[in-house]
């Protein structure tokens, strides 16, 4: 009965350390699939409004895997109201993810409008 006890906590501990280690660096992005999170990791999203006033991310992260990696990003960007922008741009975009190595894309709003975004990242291929 105590094994028993010890099996279920530590089983318990570890699900709750994996949930919590996959958790993503900003909750704007969606990693499609879960058997994605355990081969990246997000470390870092950042944002600026450049020079000409449009809305600017980078988003960077980890290739976890010993193997080489195909993935595809589509940003939806949104108004100030949280609605969608419709445009061309919001397009399932190819990006490589070498093993065991840093990744990163960047991207530029459509317009002007767009405040903020959400990010879908799916593995390559569909």
């Amino acid at each position: 009965m105590f094994l028993i006890k010890k099996v279920c906590v530590f089983f318990m501990s570890f699900l709750f350390i994996s949930c919590m280690a996959t958790k993503p660096v900003d909750p704007r992005i969606n990693i499609i699939g879960n058997f994605l999170v355990t081969d990246i990791s997000i470390t870092d999203v950042s944002s600026v409004i450049n020079n000409s006033g449009f809305m600017e991310i980078q988003v960077v992260g980890i290739n976890k895997t010993a193997f080489y990696k195909q993935f595809e990003y589509k940003i939806e960007w949104l108004d100030n109201n949280g609605l969608k922008i419709s445009t061309i741009m919001s397009r399932w975009t190819t990006f490589p993810a070498y093993e065991k190595s840093e990744f990163r894309f960047k991207a530029v709003a459509p317009k002007k409008t767009a405040t903020n975004y959400r990010i879908l990242i799916r593995k390559g291929g569909n």
